[in-house]
């Protein structure tokens, strides 16, 4: 098995007290339980910091934070974050972070803001692109090109709807201000940051970072600019890396950067505390949604804590402790006692939130109503007294520290950034960057308190949540009427600041306005992109990386694929369920069925039984379905269901066990907990709707143009939403029907089902799946070959719809969907790098940009057989949907250089190249070998890739074109008005629908 050796021999000769390529070098420390050595060093001439954790891993990070608190809500913050990655000094192309997205090997490549900190984190495990990342990077956040027009396109900008006609409205345009719209939109978002406003007060934390769109037009230049000054400065810089690359080379390299930055004194850039206070509060908020919903069981409500702050590490790991304990499973006695009420249909966002300097502690309920606060309030703080009278049960605080354990021991996806905010979590506040990494030293010291102390937990739940009075209880009720007054508010402040404008003023907005578009669409010199360092096709391995596995057969030919893959003591297991035999009218209940499977009992077990069982035994246990087709057989339909779990070394027999009962058969007997776990998923599902509205928007579109479309959007579109809404009303009466339902779906799937599985984990533990597998092959009578009989999928017609979907959403989400050749095709990969193109190029600049939509983007899913275009955040409906028209005529006549499709090129095999970790290397062997694609097969198409030029590019891009567009659908999400604005004068007219059709309360 594959493992990685110490990470010792790469530090070379560095010990504390040297300067090394004008660094101090501070202090050198083990962290043996991450396979890790941290150098901690600090640039002397700058005052920059500098953790470099050195791991045997090729996949290396590099990020720089700087501490950024707010001082009001116009989310200058969030502006900076965009506008620094538009160009700079040594790389003054408009951006920057576009063109390296063209051609780089990035496994990472982003920005975030925090609400009191800016991260710039790149990774790459390809050395050269890594340099190359970091080097436009450091350029970008310490030489910048920020000019007005900067904070124009990526802040907010007036101009008149109607270039050269001073008589039309006023409108507001830009990037952050619609993103941060959409934000608004959305419940759990409104509720979250009036939470956060009301428990801060005094401190930036009750600011948003991100901006208030009705703050964020204030912004000004002098402001932008001075914020920058103030904390973009090498001393405000702290900066992580991890990684294979040596230290040495590493702080050459950033020395080289650094000293070219004037030395400043370092800003004051920290955070006070807030002041407590000696009562609770209250308050009451709005939150839209469109006036055909009922109002009856709209209502969110939350109680927010106000936590100890940092650094006090014992505390945080106590209190998370807690929240486990209280919330961290369905058997948890507070999260239990909150669905078991009906008080509402589902929690809020609710449990621990830290890595701020002072942590909050969220409990709360949404499908409710505003008469129901004291009775929440009753019924939480009757559980916590409860608790703090009578004890926790041991088993409830053993089972807590096992699941920490799973987030410290697990190399996730981006374990890189896993790793850098832990180290940020403490380093932001000038506290030890090694505090949360040393982690199983901090679980040892708060084991050994709670032995020493059994009653600490107890103590910490009283003083952190009990009688600790800084807690605020806040009420968000629906409003039909909400946003609607919101956009006559707008509309009347931009009439009345028209009105004061003198005509030269007008002339003014519109010259700037038409300057700003010029620039905007001004393409980058020939000069200005050869400054970018760039990956070429010679860098690129000629093979793609390859999971290292084997494939061995147990009884009745099921296939069983091992990973080869370090583990870190968590196993993995995904067992597939071939869905291909299910009857028609079941397949809509199969994703009902996947996302109770771990909800409800095992057996003859109660709910409770089992979801303390598997809390105890495992690190998550969870059913979903799976869709594809064949990558060599586009009429081959791949429909599973599959059920994954992932346990430590010592719990994994018992966590197989725990499978087969749940495969045996579920506990429909408790007809109470089934309601309440249908009624949660129609919320749960409900509150995606809107942060994902392109995807909602994609998949309606794409309905009708292939089977896998057809049923991806049943699985998880408007239909899946609607069946979920039905059901929750449908299991107030009887729940017979609905069990009977559920009880088809689990014997068509168990008995005689085509079976696959994938394992990952320790070598020892290989041996005791098979033999698990083998019996349970033979209790219910499973095999590998496919059903005897397939049920077809019956794909609805219809092409060239065009249909408007209504939700409460304050931007729109534009999808137009259209058939596509399947990845056996040989366009497919010169159609890949079409997307690529379209995507970075014509997409970017027309949508984003120009329209200042937060996202603009194409996708192709080759297997699917669709592709598609998508907006997020999008103001400008009508605008997008005529960019989407008018993609033919760049496909014909966009001026596609060599180097362009070998940037492209880059992109698409960047997917092959990414780090093979655990969990996706074990779902990602299985999708491989149920469809087929061999190792040869991802060479010929990697080749096949590597063979494109910009001739051949444009010839499959038309030919999808002129015979995909005719035929394409358009879907558009967004609210009424909105949606009726971007019909008028439309030659082809949405066709308008409530996502929620009026039903009674």
């Amino acid at each position: 098995m594959s493992t990685f050796p110490s990470a010792g021999p790469i530090l070379l000769d560095l010990r504390p007290g040297q300067t090394v390529f004008g660094f101090d070098i501070l202090r050198i420390s083990p962290l043996p339980e991450l396979r890790c050595i941290a150098c901690e060093a600090r640039h002397r001439r700058t005052g920059a910091r500098l953790l470099h954790l050195v791991a045997d891993d090729a996949e290396n990070l590099f990020a720089i934070s700087f501490r950024t608190p707010p001082p009001d809500d116009t989310g200058v913050a969030h502006i900076l974050e965009h506008s620094v990655l538009g160009g700079s000094r040594r790389f003054p192309v408009k951006d920057p972070f576009v063109e390296m997205l063209k051609s780089s090997m990035a496994t990472f490549i982003n920005a975030f803001t925090y609400p009191d900190r800016t991260i710039y984190p790149v990774a790459s495990n390809v050395r050269k692109d890594y340099f190359n990342l970091v080097g436009v990077y450091l350029d970008a956040v310490f030489h910048p090109s920020i000019r007005p027009e900067t904070l124009k396109q990526e802040g907010s900008h007036l101009e008149l709807a109607e270039r050269g006609n001073p008589k039309s409205p006023l409108i507001l345009r830009g990037v952050v201000y619609n993103e941060m719209k959409g934000v608004y939109s959305d419940l759990d978002n409104i509720l979250n940051r009036e939470s956060s406003r009301l428990l801060f007060p005094a401190s930036p934390y009750g600011l948003d970072s991100g901006g208030d769109p009705e703050v964020i037009p204030t912004l000004t230049y002098e402001a932008f600019t001075g914020f920058y000054r103030r904390f973009y400065s090498p001393a405000n810089a702290r900066i992580v890396l991890y990684g294979d690359i040596p230290t040495r080379e590493q702080l050459e390299f950033l020395d080289a950067h650094l000293r070219e930055c004037e030395t400043v004194e370092q800003a004051d850039s920290s955070i006070g505390m807030q002041p407590r206070w000696t009562a609770p509060r209250e308050a009451e908020i709005l939150y839209p949604v469109t006036s055909d919903e009922g109002l009856t069981r709209k209502t969110a409500i939350t109680m927010s804590w106000l936590i100890g702050a940092l650094p006090d590490p014992i505390l945080e790991l106590g209190v998370a402790v807690l929240d486990i304990v209280l919330l961290g499973h369905a058997a948890a006695p507070l999260r239990k006692a909150l669905v078991e009420s009906r008080l509402g249909e589902d929690l809020t966002g609710s449990g621990y939130s830290t890595g701020s300097l002072e942590g909050t502690f969220h409990v709360g309920l949404k499908g409710t109503d505003p008469e129901r606060k004291d009775d929440l309030h009753a019924l939480v703080f009757r559980i916590l007294e409860g608790l703090a009278t009578t004890g926790i049960p041991e088993e409830e605080i053993e089972i807590a520290f096992n699941q920490l354990q799973y987030s410290h021991r697990e190399i996730q996806s981006m374990y890189p950034l896993h790793l850098m905010d832990a180290a940020l979590s403490a380093w932001n506040f000038d506290h030890d960057p090694l505090t949360y990494l040393r982690f199983e030293g901090l679980m040892d010291g708060l084991y050994k308190r709670y032995q020493a102390c059994p009653s600490f937990f107890t103590e910490l739940l009283r003083t952190q949540l009990i009688d600790n009075p800084h807690r605020v209880t806040v009420t968000c009720r629906p409003d039909p009427e909400l946003q609607e007054r919101q956009d006559r508010r707008l509309q009347e402040r931009l009439e009345q600041m028209k009105k004061s404008f003198a005509p030269e003023e007008l002339d003014r907005l519109d010259a700037e306005a038409v300057a700003l578009e010029e620039l905007q669409s001004a393409p980058n010199s020939p000069e200005a992109l050869a400054t970018l360092p760039r990956l070429h096709i010679t860098d690129l391995s000629a093979e793609p990386k390859v999971i290292p596995c084997s494939v061995v057969h147990l009884s009745r030919q099921v296939p069983l694929v091992q990973c080869d893959v370090f583990a870190n003591g968590v196993n993995y297991l995904i067992l597939a369920f071939d869905l291909s035999g299910m009857p028609p009218e079941l397949l809509e209940y199969v994703p009902v069925f996947s996302s109770l499977f771990s909800k409800l009992g095992a057996g003859a077990e109660s709910y409770v039984q089992t979801a303390r069982r598997m809390a105890k035994k495992t690190g998550g246990l969870r059913a979903s379905t799976f869709l594809s087709t064949d990558a060599q057989d586009a009429g081959q339909l791949l429909n599973y269901l599959t059920v994954s779990i992932k346990a430590l070394d010592s719990t994994y027999v018992e966590a197989l066990g725990l499978v087969r009962d749940l495969l045996l058969g579920l506990n429909l007997n408790e007809a109470d907990r089934l309601r309440d776990v249908t009624v949660q998923r129609k919320v749960q599902l409900q509150s995606n709707l809107i942060p994902e509205g392109h995807r909602f928007a994609a998949l309606h579109a794409a309905r009708t143009l292939s089977s896998a479309a057809y049923l991806g959007d049943l699985w998880g579109g408007i239909p899946q939403l609607r069946l979920a809404d039905r059901l929750a009303r449908e299991v107030r009466g009887d729940v017979g029907p609905f069990c009977t339902k559920l009880e088809a779906v689990h014997k068509s799937l168990v008995r005689g089902s085509r079976m696959a599985a994938c394992f990952t984990g320790s070598d020892a533990l290989r041996e005791p799946t098979t033999q698990w597998m083998d019996s349970l092959i033979r209790e219910l009578g499973l095999g590998s070959g496919r059903p005897a009989t397939s049920s077809p999928i019956a794909v609805p017609p219809g092409r060239a719809l065009a249909e408007g979907l209504v939700a409460a959403a304050d931007v729109g989400y534009c999808a137009l969907c259209m058939p596509a050749p399947h990845a056996s095709h040989p366009d497919a990969p010169l159609l890949s790098v079409f997307c690529q193109l379209l995507t970075f190029d014509y997409l970017w600049q027309e949508v984003r940009v120009k329209e200042g939509a937060y996202g603009g983007f194409a996708s192709y899913d080759a297997l699917a057989q669709v592709f598609e275009f998508l907006s997020y955040r999008d103001p400008a409906i009508r605008g997008t949907l005529n960019v989407y028209a008018n993609v033919i005529d760049y496909a014909r006549t966009g001026k596609w250089t060599e180097d362009d499709v070998e940037r492209a090129v880059m992109a698409c095999a960047k997917a092959d190249e990414k780090p093979i970790r655990p969990g996706a290397a074990t779902a990602t062997a299985l999708w491989r070998q149920l469809g087929h694609v061999t190792e040869e097969l991802r060479r010929q198409r990697r080749a096949d890739l590597l063979r494109a030029r910009p001739e051949t590019v444009r010839a499959a891009a038309v030919r999808l074109l002129e015979e995909g567009l005719p035929q394409g659908n358009t879907c558009v999400l967004g609210n009424q008005a909105k949606l009726e604005e971007a019909n008028r004068g439309a030659v082809r007219p949405l066709a308008l629908e409530n996502v929620f059709p009026s039903t009674p309360d």
